[in-house]
């Protein structure tokens, strides 16, 4: 039975997945989201990617892109953008390409993390609506994650998961266990 109920939650990943995939391919067209913040973000990343961590060894740095300069990576979450980093060293994905997964990843994540979190206590098919419902709102991805600020919706991703799991052993959960989860 086990079997099963992971198969079905595979299946409501993978759907979430192929319509994130399907809504967002035009982003792998050819040339640069040029959105709103989008082309200061791929500036501060190609910049960091291809300067600060190669010629000075670090992480950070200081940036002349907006508002005569401001320290790289400050006022936004960072994770997305090392993972792209991470993509575009370790798997020779163009710095553009690399980008473009993480901006389609942080809708992917956000959705499937809402699925995981409701799917325990309503069901996958409420779940499957919930997912759908956030993914095709104007204010998530056009104004938001296309709009350059696909990193704070990756991180919220990352914490519905985290309230996933500390639902799902919330029971199990002792002061060590809790210290673990942050």
């Amino acid at each position: 039975m086990d079997k099963d109920k992971s198969y079905k939650d595979i299946l409501g990943f993978l759907l979430i997945t192929l319509i994130a995939v399907s809504f967002f391919y035009p982003i792998f067209n050819s040339g640069y989201l040029v959105h709103l913040d989008n082309p200061t973000h791929h500036f501060e990343y190609t910049f960091l990617a291809k300067h600060i961590l190669p010629v000075h060894n670090w992480i950070n740095g200081w940036c002349m892109q907006d508002f005569l300069g401001y320290p790289i990576l400050l006022y936004r979450p960072q994770f997305g953008l090392w993972l792209a980093i991470i993509l575009n060293k370790l798997f020779f994905v163009s710095l553009l390409n690399s980008y473009k997964i993480m901006v389609l990843f942080s809708l992917v994540l956000i959705c499937c993390s809402m699925y995981f979190l409701v799917t325990p206590r309503f069901g996958r098919k409420a779940a499957i609506c919930a997912a759908l419902i956030l993914m095709l709102q104007k204010d998530v991805y056009f104004d938001k994650i296309l709009a350059g600020m696909w990193e704070n919706y990756l991180a919220i991703g990352v914490l519905l998961i985290f309230f996933a799991l500390l639902n799902k052993y919330a029971n199990y959960l002792s002061l060590k266990k809790a210290i673990l989860l942050g």
